[in-house]
């Protein structure tokens, strides 16, 4: 993967301007998934500004300039694992950073999340990168964040469609619940059900 490079958006706006990093960014395509796109352009400066979430920015070299890619978002944030739903070695290993909470039967856990996640689709496949790649360099910053403050776990969610959960089965990520948007979806009046997914690293 030395064909790419991985930048923070913190980064990028400390070197070359708020203004064009806005331009790059306006490049990112993800047409089966809006709000991947609408957070990349309209929420992830403010996010990373207010702390709340650090953005990664992946880039390939090419013969003009780099071009971006894909991207992911990490961030740090509490969940609730239901118990019924987890094998007994990964409840003795939620509960060396979580609190079991009897009432609700699910342990309470701060844990690191892959919170957006996306290629870019402007660019053909061959031009671009794997999801798998991408999923890779998530994992290695996770690991760089844990060999600093400990943990060997990260968890994110997903919509809930067949072709996405098989991709992060194939990453190593198991489901242990589900979860109901707040917002209503535009599309069908309803709110969405996304899965959430558990990966053990170490």
């Amino acid at each position: 993967m030395s064909r790419y490079t991985v930048t923070t958006l913190k980064e990028l706006i400390e070197i070359q301007g708020e203004e064009r990093v806005t331009s790059i960014l306006s490049d990112y395509l993800s047409p089966k998934n809006s709000d991947i796109e609408n957070f990349l352009k309209f929420k992830a400066v403010l996010f990373d500004r207010q702390r709340i979430s650090s953005t990664h920015l992946v880039f390939r070299r090419s013969v003009s300039q780099p071009i971006l890619v894909g991207y992911f978002t990490l961030a740090n944030k509490c969940t609730a694992i239901p118990l019924k739903d987890i094998s007994n070695t990964l409840k003795k290993l939620l509960l060396r950073y979580g609190i079991e909470d009897e009432q609700n039967n699910s342990i309470q856990v701060a844990l690191p999340l892959i919170a957006q996640f996306g290629r870019n689709f402007a660019y053909a496949r061959e031009e671009s990168i794997s999801g798998d790649d991408l999923m890779q360099m998530a994992i290695e910053k996770i690991y760089q964040a844990q060999d600093i403050l400990g943990g060997s776990l990260v968890f994110l969610e997903c919509e809930n469609d067949a072709k996405l959960t098989a991709f992060y089965n194939r990453n190593k990520f198991e489901a242990y619940g589900e979860r109901l948007s707040k917002e209503i979806d535009d599309n069908t009046g309803e709110r969405k059900t996304y899965v959430q997914m558990i990966r053990r690293l170490k």
